[in-house]
């Protein structure tokens, strides 16, 4: 039955998609993010949807007008720039097929998102595709979160079975801790209170199965986002009760092994996982040292046999490192070690600048009611990058693509503001001509008075 509905769901969008590009969006990220075809049980399991979206997608755009161009922004091109790179690391890897094979994939995520930028425009598109993208997660956060109080926590929280992004208990909580700022963010621009509530109580559940998780990495990056979302909203005496409250009761209250699961971030030197963490980042860091450029490629963690990656080890380290195949366990070391210094710069410029972008958004917008939307939505996805670099410190997933629709939801959120932005009228543009260091004079109407002097 699943794979039957599965398939309605996905072949009933074809025709649409034909019509209107953007559904095909939608539809790839639905498949991509919630993973749908994992919850099924018999041909729908391995059957290539996506691939039939993205192609009937791309066919429809070939054909239709109705899209916009790329929006180049910093970001977008320090990802490009990004995806060269790892071609030439992928041509000296230690393993060339695994790393062609993965640079394959990493490119059908830079053909989406900047896809993506061409057909998601307006504020409508952009609401659709964040609820979907958000939600698609935040499934699995909410039933999650509902198990937990359940069963009183006394089970680990996982995500969608099957070789996944967010299949671990480490990856869903990555993802929860990214999206539950969106889902919020999403809730405050809602005008329809049943959507708005219901966003809210997603989110509520999200930070529950999250705590679940039993994710430090998680755990850490559910304080940044609940801490910073905090800061960010302007109903403050409604949390303050709550957050005293579980301050003050929440450690009684949770499980004992979900305690101790905690305290083991500030006695990191007698668990025997994160020491491994820690020993791997060595590694990546050697081989990094040794070749700054250009790394070991992709996947160069998944060789048959693990001699190499622990020829860079120190001989006292077996007792913590075991003798099975080590990743890196951080999205900083994960591309130090597999692209070098070079691409670790790229990397980093990606995420800076799209912090720095969502901030800039936000303050450009706060003042103008008509914009303040696209600032709202811009605050957001900054939590939501900053969450990603916080959890993602301790987990192998610099490649996930929700991460990277991000980046193309900033240059898209760009686009917008520039199109908002309303012309400057010729009065107020002589008058600034002849003091631009004077503020526009009394008498201009609201609108002229709010517009930028040139």
């Amino acid at each position: 039955m699943r794979d039957l509905i599965v398939t309605a769901i996905v072949f009933g969008s074809l025709p649409w998609i034909l019509s209107r590009p953007y559904i095909g969006i939608y539809v790839w990220y639905w498949l991509g993010l919630m993973n749908a075809p994992r919850a099924c049980y018999g041909f729908a399991y391995t059957f290539p949807f996506a691939q039939v979206v993205v192609l009937t997608t791309l066919s429809s755009i070939l054909f239709n007008k109705d899209k916009r161009p790329v929006p180049w922004d910093m970001g977008l091109i320090l990802f490009v720039l990004l995806y060269l790179h790892t071609a030439i690391t992928s041509a000296t890897a230690w393993i060339p097929d695994a790393a062609w094979s993965k640079w394959l994939d990493f490119g059908k995520i830079i053909l989406v998102t900047v896809v993506m930028t061409t057909v998601i425009y307006g504020r409508e598109r952009i609401r659709i595709l964040m609820l979907v993208c958000t939600l698609s997660v935040g499934f699995f956060g909410f039933k999650g979160g509902i198990f937990a109080i359940l069963t009183g926590g006394s089970h680990r929280i996982w995500g969608p079975p099957g070789d996944t992004f967010i299949s671990g208990n480490n990856e869903i909580g990555l993802a929860l801790v990214m999206v539950i700022p969106l889902i919020i963010g999403l809730a405050r621009e809602e005008k329809q209170k049943w959507i708005q509530w219901s966003l809210y109580i997603v989110a509520f559940f999200s930070a529950i199965a999250t705590i679940f998780t039993y994710s430090r990495g998680a755990l850490l990056g559910l304080c940044v986002v609940l801490f910073l979302t905090f800061t960010k909203t302007n109903k403050k005496y409604i949390f303050v009760p709550l957050l005293i409250s579980l301050a003050f009761f929440g450690k009684s209250l949770l499980p004992e092994k979900l305690v101790h699961r905690a305290d083991t971030i500030g006695n990191y030197e007698k668990d025997i996982s994160a020491m491994q963490r820690i020993r791997a980042w060595q590694v990546a860091f050697r081989i990094a040292i040794e070749s700054p450029i250009l790394g070991a490629g992709f996947d160069f963690e998944s060789a048959e046999t693990s001699a190499r990656w622990f020829s860079y080890t120190d001989p006292e380290d077996a007792l913590w490192l075991g003798t099975g195949i080590q990743v890196a366990h951080s999205i900083y070391f994960q591309v130090l070690g597999q692209h070098g210094f070079a691409g670790l710069g790229l990397f980093m410029g990606i995420l800076i600048f799209s912090l720095a972008k969502a901030r800039n958004l936000y303050r450009n917008t706060k003042p103008c009611p008509e914009y303040r939307w696209i600032g709202n939505y811009a605050a957001a996805i900054q939590v939501g990058v900053l969450g990603y670099m916080v959890s993602g410190a301790f987990l192998n997933k610099a490649w996930f693509d929700l991460i990277w629709l991000y980046v193309g939801l900033l240059a898209v959120l760009g686009r917008e503001m520039n199109a908002l932005r309303v012309p400057v009228s010729p009065v107020v543009e002589e008058k600034a001509k002849i003091n631009s260091f004077v503020r526009p004079v009394k008498g201009l109407s609201d609108l002229e008075r709010d517009m930028p002097q040139r």
